[in-house]
């Protein structure tokens, strides 16, 4: 009886293994991220301007091939689109932004106000002096509006 068991413990231990390797070895194999991922969620990264631009190559291919969704590292921050009262650069974000509808990519902005990208005239006011509490709250949302009212 004991040897029965066995037998047939060591048959259904071989028969199953047969059947995983079967099974994997017929499973499509995804090639990229992106491809894996299709029915569960969107894969993505965050690029820069040599990705955007193609200076960087490697990395622009590897960012088309592997991902569906971006976000810019930098170039929506309000220190890079309004660095002094009343200049604005919209340019990198324009580029940013083309770049992942030409791309049919998901675009996600950043963080609106990010405490080392905020330019240094954010925090003072007329006479070059620190903002009070009052000047500061009345001008917080001028930062907000440049990445709410982008290009409406």
């Amino acid at each position: 009886m004991v040897k029965l068991i066995a037998a047939c413990s060591i048959l259904l231990c071989v028969q199953s293994c047969a059947q995983t390797k079967k099974t994997a070895a017929s499973a499509p194999v995804a090639s990229t991220l992106k491809e894996a991922y299709k029915n569960i969620f969107l894969m993505g990264t965050a690029v820069n301007q040599d990705i955007v631009s193609g200076s960087n190559k490697p990395l622009q291919n590897i960012v088309l091939t592997h991902f569906n969704t971006i976000t810019p590292e930098n170039v929506m921050k309000a220190a890079l689109i309004n660095p002094e009262p009343g200049v604005y650069n919209y340019g990198p974000s324009d580029a940013f932004v083309d770049f992942g509808k030409q791309n049919n990519m998901f675009i996600i902005g950043h963080t609106l106000v990010w405490h080392n990208q905020v330019p240094a005239w954010f925090f003072k006011n007329g006479g070059g002096n620190p903002n009070t509490k009052e000047e500061q709250l009345e001008r917080a949302p001028v930062a907000l509006l440049l990445c709410l009212d982008y290009r409406r």
